[in-house]
Protein backbone atom coordinates (compact mmCIF):
# COMPACT_ATOMS: atom_id res chain seq x y z
CA UNK A 1 0.00 0.00 0.00
CA UNK A 2 2.93 2.12 0.22
CA UNK A 3 3.91 2.28 -3.11
CA UNK A 4 -0.07 3.05 -4.12
CA UNK A 5 0.18 5.83 -1.74
CA UNK A 6 3.09 7.33 -3.41
CA UNK A 7 1.29 6.82 -6.79
CA UNK A 8 -1.47 9.21 -5.11
CA UNK A 9 0.38 11.48 -3.87
CA UNK A 10 2.33 11.94 -7.32
CA UNK A 11 -1.15 13.28 -8.82
CA UNK A 12 -2.77 15.49 -6.70
CA UNK A 13 -4.76 16.71 -9.86
CA UNK A 14 -6.20 12.99 -10.65
CA UNK A 15 -10.01 12.39 -10.58
CA UNK A 16 -10.25 8.67 -11.18
CA UNK A 17 -8.13 5.54 -10.34
CA UNK A 18 -8.42 2.92 -13.06
CA UNK A 19 -7.39 -0.86 -11.98
CA UNK A 20 -6.87 -2.96 -14.74
CA UNK A 21 -4.01 -4.81 -16.70
CA UNK A 22 -2.97 -7.45 -17.89
CA UNK A 23 -3.74 -9.68 -14.58
CA UNK A 24 -6.49 -10.05 -12.78
CA UNK A 25 -7.17 -7.34 -10.11
CA UNK A 26 -9.34 -8.89 -8.38
CA UNK A 27 -6.89 -11.90 -7.66
CA UNK A 28 -4.99 -8.33 -5.80
CA UNK A 29 -5.33 -8.76 -1.69
CA UNK A 30 -5.42 -5.44 -1.48
CA UNK A 31 -7.83 -4.19 -4.12
CA UNK A 32 -10.43 -3.29 -1.91
CA UNK A 33 -7.94 -1.33 0.44
CA UNK A 34 -6.84 0.39 -2.62
CA UNK A 35 -10.43 0.99 -3.51
CA UNK A 36 -10.68 2.80 -0.02
CA UNK A 37 -7.98 4.73 -0.03
CA UNK A 38 -8.94 6.51 -3.53
CA UNK A 39 -12.64 7.20 -1.80
CA UNK A 40 -11.30 8.90 1.47
CA UNK A 41 -9.26 11.14 -1.45
CA UNK A 42 -12.81 11.90 -3.02
CA UNK A 43 -11.51 9.90 -6.19
CA UNK A 44 -13.56 7.79 -8.22
CA UNK A 45 -12.80 4.13 -9.32
CA UNK A 46 -13.24 1.47 -11.98
CA UNK A 47 -12.34 -1.94 -11.84
CA UNK A 48 -12.21 -4.04 -15.13
CA UNK A 49 -11.77 -7.82 -14.05
CA UNK A 50 -12.60 -10.69 -16.32
CA UNK A 51 -14.93 -12.33 -14.10
CA UNK A 52 -13.52 -14.84 -12.94
CA UNK A 53 -13.49 -14.18 -9.41
CA UNK A 54 -16.93 -13.55 -9.33
CA UNK A 55 -17.46 -15.99 -6.15
CA UNK A 56 -19.99 -15.55 -3.53
CA UNK A 57 -17.10 -13.71 -1.29
CA UNK A 58 -16.15 -11.71 -3.55
CA UNK A 59 -19.73 -10.80 -4.79
CA UNK A 60 -20.42 -9.65 -1.34
CA UNK A 61 -17.46 -7.59 -1.17
CA UNK A 62 -18.12 -5.95 -4.11
CA UNK A 63 -21.79 -4.79 -2.66
CA UNK A 64 -20.00 -3.69 0.11
CA UNK A 65 -16.82 -2.14 -0.98
CA UNK A 66 -16.52 -2.11 -4.43
CA UNK A 67 -15.44 0.35 -7.27
CA UNK A 68 -18.23 2.66 -8.82
CA UNK A 69 -17.70 1.62 -12.54
CA UNK A 70 -17.03 -2.32 -12.53
CA UNK A 71 -16.85 -3.95 -15.85
CA UNK A 72 -16.59 -7.79 -16.70
CA UNK A 73 -14.59 -8.09 -20.10
CA UNK A 74 -16.97 -9.96 -22.65
CA UNK A 75 -16.93 -10.15 -26.21
CA UNK A 76 -19.76 -9.76 -28.26
CA UNK A 77 -19.93 -13.08 -29.89
CA UNK A 78 -21.14 -16.16 -28.74
CA UNK A 79 -20.57 -17.95 -25.42
CA UNK A 80 -18.50 -20.64 -27.79
CA UNK A 81 -16.31 -17.74 -29.39
CA UNK A 82 -15.43 -16.12 -25.96
CA UNK A 83 -14.81 -19.37 -24.57
CA UNK A 84 -12.65 -20.13 -27.77
CA UNK A 85 -10.71 -16.23 -27.54
CA UNK A 86 -10.56 -16.06 -23.79
CA UNK A 87 -8.72 -19.01 -22.51
CA UNK A 88 -10.01 -20.68 -19.10
CA UNK A 89 -13.49 -18.32 -19.41
CA UNK A 90 -16.44 -20.36 -17.69
CA UNK A 91 -18.79 -18.10 -19.53
CA UNK A 92 -22.06 -19.46 -18.26
CA UNK A 93 -20.59 -19.08 -14.36
CA UNK A 94 -19.63 -15.44 -15.08
CA UNK A 95 -22.75 -14.35 -16.75
CA UNK A 96 -24.71 -15.98 -14.01
CA UNK A 97 -22.27 -14.31 -11.40
CA UNK A 98 -22.67 -11.03 -12.84
CA UNK A 99 -26.20 -11.38 -12.95
CA UNK A 100 -26.90 -11.86 -9.52
CA UNK A 101 -23.82 -8.60 -8.43
CA UNK A 102 -26.22 -7.12 -10.68
CA UNK A 103 -29.48 -8.15 -8.98
CA UNK A 104 -28.19 -7.57 -5.67
CA UNK A 105 -27.27 -4.15 -5.33
CA UNK A 106 -30.72 -2.34 -4.55
CA UNK A 107 -29.63 1.10 -4.20
CA UNK A 108 -25.87 1.08 -3.72
CA UNK A 109 -24.21 3.57 -6.08
CA UNK A 110 -22.39 1.29 -8.21
CA UNK A 111 -22.80 1.09 -12.23
CA UNK A 112 -22.10 -2.28 -13.78
CA UNK A 113 -20.98 -3.11 -17.23
CA UNK A 114 -19.80 -5.05 -19.93
CA UNK A 115 -16.22 -4.23 -21.76
CA UNK A 116 -16.41 -6.24 -25.27
CA UNK A 117 -13.97 -6.09 -27.75
CA UNK A 118 -14.69 -6.19 -31.29
CA UNK A 119 -12.88 -7.20 -34.29
CA UNK A 120 -14.65 -6.20 -37.70
CA UNK A 121 -18.12 -6.03 -38.63
CA UNK A 122 -21.34 -6.32 -37.17
CA UNK A 123 -22.70 -9.33 -37.47
CA UNK A 124 -26.25 -11.76 -36.31
CA UNK A 125 -23.79 -12.92 -33.69
CA UNK A 126 -22.79 -10.05 -32.52
CA UNK A 127 -26.76 -8.97 -32.25
CA UNK A 128 -27.71 -11.86 -30.62
CA UNK A 129 -24.38 -11.63 -28.04
CA UNK A 130 -25.90 -8.28 -27.10
CA UNK A 131 -29.56 -9.19 -26.43
CA UNK A 132 -28.08 -12.37 -24.46
CA UNK A 133 -26.24 -9.43 -22.48
CA UNK A 134 -29.54 -7.33 -21.88
CA UNK A 135 -30.35 -10.20 -19.59
CA UNK A 136 -27.78 -10.16 -17.40
CA UNK A 137 -29.43 -6.77 -16.14
CA UNK A 138 -26.34 -4.34 -16.69
CA UNK A 139 -26.21 -0.69 -17.01
CA UNK A 140 -23.79 -0.22 -20.22
CA UNK A 141 -21.91 -1.56 -22.40
CA UNK A 142 -18.26 -0.59 -23.70
CA UNK A 143 -17.99 -1.64 -27.33
CA UNK A 144 -14.23 -0.87 -29.15
CA UNK A 145 -12.21 -2.08 -31.50
CA UNK A 146 -9.29 -3.83 -29.72
CA UNK A 147 -5.88 -1.79 -30.62
CA UNK A 148 -3.57 -2.58 -33.05
CA UNK A 149 -0.54 -2.34 -31.24
CA UNK A 150 -1.74 -5.98 -30.26
CA UNK A 151 -0.74 -7.41 -33.57
CA UNK A 152 1.67 -9.81 -32.85
CA UNK A 153 1.49 -10.02 -29.74
CA UNK A 154 -1.96 -11.97 -29.94
CA UNK A 155 -2.04 -15.02 -31.76
CA UNK A 156 -3.77 -14.73 -35.04
CA UNK A 157 -5.07 -10.97 -34.41
CA UNK A 158 -5.16 -8.62 -37.29
CA UNK A 159 -6.31 -5.25 -36.75
CA UNK A 160 -9.54 -3.74 -38.22
CA UNK A 161 -12.44 -1.37 -37.92
CA UNK A 162 -14.96 -2.01 -35.62
CA UNK A 163 -18.31 -1.34 -37.19
CA UNK A 164 -21.27 0.59 -34.96
CA UNK A 165 -23.78 -0.90 -33.32
CA UNK A 166 -27.13 -0.28 -35.41
CA UNK A 167 -29.58 2.42 -34.27
CA UNK A 168 -32.27 -0.57 -34.60
CA UNK A 169 -30.74 -2.92 -32.26
CA UNK A 170 -29.80 -0.04 -29.04
CA UNK A 171 -33.52 0.71 -29.45
CA UNK A 172 -34.17 -3.15 -28.42
CA UNK A 173 -31.85 -2.94 -25.47
CA UNK A 174 -32.34 -2.12 -21.80
CA UNK A 175 -28.71 -0.75 -21.42
CA UNK A 176 -27.13 1.67 -23.53
CA UNK A 177 -23.84 1.22 -25.93
CA UNK A 178 -20.92 3.56 -25.74
CA UNK A 179 -19.21 3.29 -28.85
CA UNK A 180 -15.79 4.13 -28.29
CA UNK A 181 -14.00 4.87 -31.66
CA UNK A 182 -10.14 4.68 -31.20
CA UNK A 183 -9.69 8.05 -32.68
CA UNK A 184 -6.44 9.44 -33.64
CA UNK A 185 -5.95 12.27 -31.62
CA UNK A 186 -2.30 14.13 -32.40
CA UNK A 187 0.49 13.06 -31.28
CA UNK A 188 -1.67 10.40 -29.24
CA UNK A 189 -4.12 10.64 -25.77
CA UNK A 190 -1.72 9.17 -23.65
CA UNK A 191 1.20 11.95 -24.41
CA UNK A 192 -1.56 15.25 -24.71
CA UNK A 193 -2.84 14.38 -21.66
CA UNK A 194 0.11 12.62 -19.84
CA UNK A 195 -2.15 9.99 -18.41
CA UNK A 196 -0.09 7.99 -15.93
CA UNK A 197 0.13 3.88 -15.92
CA UNK A 198 1.80 2.10 -13.41
CA UNK A 199 2.61 -1.38 -13.19
CA UNK A 200 2.08 -3.45 -9.88
CA UNK A 201 5.40 -2.31 -8.36
CA UNK A 202 4.84 1.47 -8.97
CA UNK A 203 6.42 1.81 -11.73
CA UNK A 204 5.31 3.89 -14.36
CA UNK A 205 4.74 3.51 -18.38
CA UNK A 206 3.58 5.84 -20.94
CA UNK A 207 0.42 4.10 -21.07
CA UNK A 208 -1.36 0.53 -21.06
CA UNK A 209 -0.12 -0.69 -24.35
CA UNK A 210 3.70 -0.20 -23.09
CA UNK A 211 2.79 -1.99 -20.17
CA UNK A 212 5.92 -4.16 -19.29
CA UNK A 213 8.68 -3.30 -17.41
CA UNK A 214 11.33 -2.40 -20.32
CA UNK A 215 8.63 0.10 -21.09
CA UNK A 216 9.47 2.22 -17.18
CA UNK A 217 12.73 3.53 -18.94
CA UNK A 218 13.60 6.85 -18.60
CA UNK A 219 13.48 7.32 -22.59
CA UNK A 220 9.31 5.69 -22.19
CA UNK A 221 7.82 8.65 -20.12
CA UNK A 222 5.62 11.21 -21.64
CA UNK A 223 7.87 13.86 -21.67
CA UNK A 224 10.81 12.05 -23.41
CA UNK A 225 7.71 10.25 -25.94
CA UNK A 226 6.50 14.17 -26.76
CA UNK A 227 9.95 14.98 -27.42
CA UNK A 228 10.66 12.31 -29.78
CA UNK A 229 7.05 12.83 -31.49
CA UNK A 230 8.33 16.26 -32.26
CA UNK A 231 11.43 15.00 -33.90
CA UNK A 232 9.68 12.45 -35.91
CA UNK A 233 11.21 9.56 -34.36
CA UNK A 234 8.73 7.77 -32.32
CA UNK A 235 9.76 4.18 -31.23
CA UNK A 236 8.11 1.41 -33.54
CA UNK A 237 5.40 0.43 -30.80
CA UNK A 238 4.06 3.58 -30.79
CA UNK A 239 4.07 3.86 -34.66
CA UNK A 240 1.71 0.68 -34.49
CA UNK A 241 -0.51 1.67 -32.48
CA UNK A 242 -4.32 2.78 -33.11
CA UNK A 243 -4.00 5.93 -30.40
CA UNK A 244 -0.93 7.35 -33.04
CA UNK A 245 -1.92 9.45 -35.36
CA UNK A 246 1.78 9.73 -36.93
CA UNK A 247 3.54 13.22 -37.83
CA UNK A 248 0.61 15.52 -38.92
Amino acid sequence: METYTRILDANPRARVVVIQGDGEPLLDPTVFDKLALARERGLKTQIISNGSQLKPKMIERLLAEGPDLFLVSLDAVSPETNQKNRTGLDYARVTVSLAELCARRERAPRIIGLLSVVHGAFTDETAAALRDFDRIGIDVLFYKQLNRAFEGRIDGYRGGEAEGVPVSVRRALSYPISHQNISTISPCPQLKFELPYYLWDGQQTACCILNSERYAAPEYQHAALLERWRTKSMPSECEGCTYFAGYR
